[in-house]
């Protein structure tokens, strides 16, 4: 099996190389501006998977033109030039579409995306199924972290934080999110490229929601460290719940996550550049 992976030097695009490698594929990775993907027309092999993106959220308020012209005008013009690809393209989109609330979202739940990122996600999702001359899938991984990610995400802010202060100052812990490791997400993304139905959307998520009190002290625990953690009550912000349903992933392909969340921060605070 062949692949191209645009986004490859990312965070999620780092572990999905590895982990095709691992399983046998050939990866090749799309190297320039994704808003000029000519080159992909040369391209001859089995499945695309599309990462490339502007992918921080708080980041997207503050350069929202980016955002869309990267994430959606970006898969627009990768459509464009994959022209007659007769192999699988998965699109990356986010669980971040969803409205808040405390029960998993399923597929068919309905969107109200909240910032300029989730925007030009679905846009990029409504690109994607107007192509139907091409086959391919839509993936929405809620949050996931690990080994190799970087600040300003909330898991790898903690972990740098208690690698290296006495004293943290923290905000609001009581939103509960569903985080998966990126290893079991990107496995996922592999088993959506070669058993996932043509046209379809799949959550990509642990089921499990978890406070992100939670995770500091599983940080805070396994670093040994005696650490301080004090309210800063300028950093307080309304707490918010986000879950996914992963069910028709499981159907269509016997996907399990596999990674303990204890494993996922014990290797997130050992992780070079934490």
């Amino acid at each position: 099996m062949r692949a191209l992976v645009t986004g490859a030097s990312g965070f999620a695009g780092t572990h999905l190389v590895r982990h095709l490698a691992a399983s046998g594929w050939k990866v090749e990775a799309f190297r320039g501006d994704i808003r000029r993907p000519d080159s992909v027309r040369r391209f001859r092999g089995d499945a695309v998977f599309h990462l490339a993106a502007k992918s921080n959220p708080g980041q997207s308020l503050v350069n929202p033109a980016e955002t869309f012209e990267v994430n959606a005008l970006g898969t627009l013009r990768l459509l464009r030039a994959l022209g007659g690809f007769k192999g699988r393209v998965l699109v990356v989109s986010s669980g971040e579409l969803y409205r808040m609330s405390r029960r998993r979202h399923a597929e068919t739940d309905p969107l109200l995306p909240r910032n300029p990122y989730a925007m030009s996600k679905l846009v990029a999702e409504e690109i994607a199924r107007a192509y139907d001359c091409l086959d391919v899938v839509i993936a929405r991984p809620f949050n996931h972290t690990g080994p190799g990610q970087k600040p300003p995400y909330v898991c790898p802010s903690f972990a740098r934080q208690v690698r290296t202060k006495s004293l943290i100052k923290v905000g609001q812990l009581g939103s509960i999110r569903d985080f998966t490791d990126v290893r079991d997400v990107v496995r996922a993304y592999r088993l959506l490229a070669e058993k996932g139905r043509r046209g379809a959307t799949y959550n990509i998520a642990s089921g499990k929601g978890r406070p992100i009190r939670e995770i500091l002290d599983t940080l805070i625990r396994l670093s040994g460290r005696p650490i301080r953690v004090v309210v800063d009550r300028t950093l307080v912000r309304p707490p918010d719940f986000m879950l996914g349903d992963a069910s028709l992933l499981r159907r269509h392909t016997g996907w399990q996550p596999e990674i303990p969340f204890a494993t996922t921060m014990a290797d997130l605070l050992t992780s070079p550049g934490q």
